[in-house]
């Protein structure tokens, strides 16, 4: 019976050792998955830059992702503290000249766009339609002619 708790616990924790590592698509996303369970996602496109955070489970080779919102708090002076969008990973109190050079910043916290789910296959992320079906089809990209499949595929 020890045996098979050992076995059971061991089975539990390396289910997602494969996963750890980076990925990239042809879109401009990379999505690093960290040994603690968190991950990061980012996007990049010329000047433009968006990221998430959150944390990871696995279960059947179905990754869920849950996205954390990070906040920093606005301070400012004879008005009541706010909670507002954070430009990096790390919460902090900011005053208002650093909220306000925030905003001229083309670099954002966003993550109403992302999936919260992809399907593991090997070396590559397929993200989950509706269904739980990987989507497999091809998209242009915004210079290209060429269509470059959806999924991403590891990096490291």
């Amino acid at each position: 019976m020890r045996v098979l708790t050992i076995l059971i616990l061991t089975a539990i924790s390396a289910s997602g050792q494969d996963l750890i590592g980076k990925y990239k698509d042809h879109f401009g996303h990379s999505l690093t998955f960290n040994e603690d369970s968190t991950f990061r996602i980012d996007w990049r496109f010329d000047l433009a830059h968006t990221w998430a955070i959150g944390h990871w489970t696995m279960n059947n080779k179905i990754v869920n992702l849950e996205f954390i919102t990070v906040y920093d708090t606005l301070v400012r002076e004879n008005k009541t503290d706010t909670l507002v969008l954070s430009t990096d990973d790390k919460p902090s109190r900011i005053d208002n000249k650093e909220f306000i050079s925030s905003l001229l910043v083309s670099s954002s916290q966003r993550n109403d766009d992302l999936t919260d789910r992809l399907l593991k296959k090997g070396k590559r992320l397929f993200l989950l339609d509706d269904n739980n079906k990987p989507v497999k089809t091809r998209q242009r990209g915004i210079w290209r002619k060429r269509k470059k499949p959806t999924w991403y595929f590891k990096v490291d």
